[in-house]
């Protein structure tokens, strides 16, 4: 039987009332074994509260959000930002292009928590499945522009990425306040890992203390099937451009990704295979190449 535990939000101090279904480790540190609570479903209304504990104090949370390709991190942050404001969060605050992220950004209302209003923005992961390493260093250059507007703003920004180390050191360690892992467990989805950044006065690195692991269940609904219908079309229209304009420079960069999602155990031959249409046997000698 699941234990009913009450949480307290770290300012405000709301309770909720959660399922305790056990401990989970997050691995070790220092041959310490990090033990943390691990909680159902409830904690996403517990965790949504968190985040609108920002944009009442009138600041701006970033959350980022790792993870395997399939795991479920688009799922985990459609059902998550929807507990944060449900009435707000539409398609247009899913970003695949930088275009489309900057836009959404300028459009969006600062903060009014008074009036229940949360903006939100999430860049999706597409941009770097299509394994563009000059896609992620314009997109840190963005961020690095529009964080004054995203701060001003009061904005709740999501990041999806399949790995944590794809943000140069900067970004990963300043502007991130939560760090949440979609880990798989017996090939099981729904399970996701909470750290909170905190600043460390020693080293610009932060410390990202454990916080808790949570079940979350599949969206399912039409938003999400708008979702997929959105990125498949997105994917298709750039790999399409890409044959169209394909050079020696872009393949040269094009298979320095893919060794680097290979050999970095984020992808399976098989996961490449399926998004650039290449052969298992031409993909091991890329990834397998110096």
């Amino acid at each position: 039987m699941t234990e009913i535990v009450p949480l307290a939000t770290p300012v405000r101090g709301t309770i909720f009332d959660v399922g305790l279904v056990g401990e989970w480790s997050m691995g070790k540190s220092k041959k310490t074994e990090i033990v943390v609570n691990h909680y159902d479903e409830r904690f996403l209304d517990y965790f949504a509260e968190m985040l609108r504990e920002y944009p009442q104090n009138s600041c701006n949370c970033t959350v980022l959000v790792t993870g395997r390709m399939t795991s479920g991190k688009s799922s985990y942050v459609m059902g998550q930002a929807r507990k944060v404001d449900d009435r707000h969060f539409s398609q247009d605050k899913v970003a695949f292009r930088l275009s489309e992220f900057n836009r959404a950004i300028k459009r969006n209302p600062v903060a009014d928590p008074a009036n229940n209003l949360y903006p939100q923005v999430q860049l999706d992961e597409a941009g770097y499945d299509l394994f563009s390493q000059s896609w992620m260093e314009s997109v840190q250059r963005e961020l690095v522009k529009n964080f004054e507007v995203i701060g001003a703003k009061r904005q709740i920004t999501w990041l999806c990425l399949p790995h944590r180390e794809l943000l140069n050191k900067k970004m990963r360690e300043q502007p991130i306040d939560f760090w949440v892992n979609i880990v798989m467990k017996d090939l099981k989805r729904g399970i996701g890992e909470l750290r909170k950044g905190l600043e460390n006065p020693w080293h610009i690195e932060k410390y990202w203390q454990p916080q808790a692991a949570f079940l979350f269940p599949p969206v399912l609904d039409d938003f999400y099937r708008e979702y997929r219908v959105r990125k498949m079309s997105f994917i298709q229209e750039v790999l399409e451009q890409k044959d169209a304009k394909e050079t020696p420079a872009k393949t040269n960069q094009r298979d320095v990704a893919l060794r680097l999602a290979y050999q970095t155990g984020m992808f399976t031959l098989e996961e490449l295979a399926d998004q650039l249409n290449l052969t298992r046997g031409r993909l091991s000698q890329i990834v397998n190449s110096e």
